[in-house]
Order: C-alpha cells, then sequence, then structure tokens
C-alpha cells in the first residue's frame, strides 16, 4: 500500500505483487535459463475522496538468459509478456516486454542499467487505461496504449553498513496510436542513501 500527495486530493495504490522464479540448471549460449511467472492477482486504486478502483491485475510470463562474464560483470536479456485481462486496474492491451541489463558488482559497488522496452498489441482498446485517447467522434472514450521504453540507472556504493550514490530513471512513448496523441516522457534522478542490518 503506497500513497502520493496529488494535491488537491491523495491517491492511494494497494499491491502486492508476488513473482515465482527458477533458475534452471540448464544454460543457453553459455547463459542460465530463469523463468518468471507474475501470477494475476487483485489490485486496488484510488482517491482520497473521490474515486474507488479494484480488480486483477496482468498475468507476466517471462523467460530469461543471464550471463556471468566474470569479476562482478553480468548482463542479461528476458523476453515476456502481460496478458490482457478484462478489470479497470488492469492494462488493456497484450503486450510484448523485453528487457536488458548490464551490471557491475564488485568491491563495494552497484553500477547498473536496466531496460524495459514494452510493445502493445493493442495501440488502442475499448477501456481508457494506460493513457486516454484524445477525444474524437471516431474514439469517444478509448484507451491509448503507445510502445514505450523505461531506463533505469544505479551508480551506488557501499561503505560498511552503508550504501550511497545516484539512481536515475527515463520513460517515454515510442508510439502514436491515434492522430492528435501527445507523446508523453519523463526523467528524474536523486541520491540514494540505505542501510543494510
Amino acid at each position: 500500500m503506497g500513497c502520493r500527495d496529488t494535491s488537491p486530493q491523495g491517491t492511494c495504490v494497494g499491491i502486492d505483487i508476488p513473482i515465482l522464479a527458477w533458475s534452471t540448471p540448464w544454460t543457453i549460449f553459455g547463459a542460465r535459463l530463469q523463468l518468471f511467472l507474475a501470477p494475476i492477482i487483485p489490485v486496488e486504486v484510488g482517491v482520497h475522496n473521490s474515486t474507488y478502483f479494484s480488480g486483477l491485475f496482468n498475468l507476466l510470463a517471462s523467460a530469461q538468459l543471464a550471463w556471468d562474464l566474470g569479476n562482478g560483470w553480468g548482463v542479461s536479456y528476458m523476453l515476456g509478456g502481460y496478458m490482457e485481462v478484462s478489470s479497470p486496474v488492469a492494462y488493456s492491451s497484450n503486450s510484448l516486454n523485453q528487457r536488458f541489463a548490464l551490471s557491475y558488482t564488485n568491491n563495494g559497488w552497484d553500477l547498473t542499467a536496466n531496460d524495459i522496452w514494452g510493445i502493445q498489441f493493442d495501440q488502442v482498446t475499448s477501456r481508457p487505461q494506460t493513457s486516454p485517447c484524445p477525444v474524437s467522434p471516431g474514439f469517444p472514450s478509448n484507451g491509448c496504449n503507445p510502445n514505450f521504453i523505461n531506463v533505469d540507472l544505479t551508480a551506488t556504493k557501499r561503505f560498511g553498513n552503508w550504501e550511497l550514490g545516484p539512481v536515475g530513471y527515463y520513460s517515454s512513448d515510442l508510439s502514436i496510436p491515434v492522430s492528435g496523441y501527445r507523446m508523453q516522457s519523463q526523467k528524474g534522478a536523486k541520491n540514494a542513501i540505505g542501510k543494510s542490518c
């Protein structure tokens, strides 16, 4: 459960997605094969004293190849997909999800770049879910699901029980589902401080 101050009202989300992971004993091209399943689960979201939605979230099934390159270096590629669920809190599209990661985790360092590339099979749907489409006679209340990219960057260093360093993100639409749709993007960075027990 988490809430965010979205003045004049707060927005709250209740979600806990369990992920079943299996690191198989098999290797392909020198990479460990790993399988992941995030089952369909209940989710809730609401705006204080205004609206409330609950329902089931999309199922994710994926496979990953992870290479240990030695000396703290690793790289991985994941291919999976989200299955559309008819629910007010689920993505209103089947989609292909690819994830690429490169990490250096040695000598107290965590230098990681993680990229998610999403390809929506249903760019326009009957539900205004991911982003609403521009209102027009042909699309009065449909949802637009653009292809997208998300990039997460981490550069932290451990000092005893403390870990410090900057983290950043960037996300952007990569397609225009319908004429008049305005592509969205965002970016941000902050310094992270963490303490382990």
